[in-house]
């Protein structure tokens, strides 16, 4: 019987280490429909949906983006980040309005790969015993490293790292407060390549150069999503 379970112990191990880190590919398509709930100072919550580019590549991501709300009011804009060694900026822009409005990005670039400190916690499948396999991944986020305190879940396809879906359950910092929050997530029509980059990364003319706060009245919930949770399909 001992044999039998040190046998078992060795072959857990095995299969758990069989499980490597991976990346998604560098560029592709894709559309992300996110639920975000937290407590500021009551309960409440909002719905996201993006779609766009993401190019890993040159650290650069070009989504359109639409936020919900409970009393059944929504805004649609276009969002465009930048990382580089000049700066971190993204780019909130209404084309009906033709207001563009620059500020810098403080969450810390996206990545495409699995984590170092991620934990592999199991294969499953999706839809039945015939369904899609995918892996699910643990990590750990913390200040001052990332704007957040908490644990996230990632779903991932092993065969090519595509990402499923992710969650979130933690606090976010308003301030010296800590707001506390949990965030859930889905990925949709993904592609692999970047067709047509200009349509998603290209300023307009009337963008503004100087960095301004968000004139809206949904300013908060704005930045909460893009600081954080947006686009959601890097680790």
């Amino acid at each position: 019987m001992a044999r039998l379970s040190l046998l078992l112990m060795l072959v857990a191990v095995v299969a758990v280490s069989a499980q490597k880190r991976c990346c998604t590919p560098d560029q592709f398509m894709a559309g992300v429909g996110s639920t975000i709930g937290e407590s500021d100072p009551g309960p409440t919550a909002l719905y996201s949906n993006s779609y766009g580019a993401y190019d890993f590549t040159n650290k650069r991501f070009g989504l359109n983006v639409t936020i919900a709300f409970l009393n059944d009011t929504s805004i649609s804009y276009r969002l465009i980040q930048k990382f580089s060694t000049a700066g971190n900026f993204q780019w909130i822009i209404y084309d009906q309005y033709k207001l563009c409005i620059k500020q810098p990005v403080t969450a810390p670039a996206f990545q495409n790969c699995v984590p170092e400190n991620a934990t592999f916690y199991d294969t499953m499948s999706i839809g039945g015993p015939s369904g899609l396999m995918v892996d699910v991944w643990s990590y750990e986020m913390s200040t001052p490293k990332d704007p957040v305190d908490g644990r996230v879940s990632a779903t991932v396809i092993p065969k090519n790292c595509y990402p499923v879906g992710n969650s979130f359950v933690g606090v976010r910092y308003q301030g010296s407060e800590s707001v506390p929050m949990v965030t859930t997530s889905g990925v949709f029509n993904m592609t692999e390549g970047i067709p047509n980059p200009d349509a998603w990364f290209t300023l307009p003319s009337y963008c503004q150069q100087e960095v301004n706060e968000i004139p809206h009245r949904h300013a908060r919930s704005i930045q909460t999503v893009h600081d954080y949770f947006v686009p959601l399909v890097g680790f």
